[in-house]
């Protein structure tokens, strides 16, 4: 579907919600070249229910960590923190490209 809007990949990040329901093959996926996704991937586990946003990154880190197949994603590609680090540079990028043009 991005390939739509961004032909050759260099804008879009992948988010992969909900890891913790489908992770097989979830590994093999994200560490695949077959798809263009120039900012790469970022697999995180979304809130559940009424959990506060501590509890839902206490048992995403655990997840992430524990889980057989999960745990073998690199730790670069997993987690709210580290989707809210690459949303932050992204936007300092353009930032800083749009400043330097104008």
């Amino acid at each position: 579907m991005s390939q739509l809007v961004d032909k050759i990949g260099e804008r879009t990040l992948a988010v992969v919600t909900k890891s913790d329901k489908a992770p097989d093959g979830l590994h093999e996926k994200v560490m695949a070249d077959d798809v263009k996704i120039g900012l790469g991937y970022v697999c995180v586990r979304n809130r559940i229910g009424d959990e506060s946003y501590e509890e839902a990154r206490m048992k995403e880190t655990t997840l992430f960590q524990s889980h057989p197949l999960l745990k073998k994603i690199d730790k670069s590609m997993v987690g709210f923190p580290v989707l809210a680090k690459k949303l932050v540079q992204i936007q300092a990028n353009i930032i800083s490209k749009r400043l330097l043009k104008g």
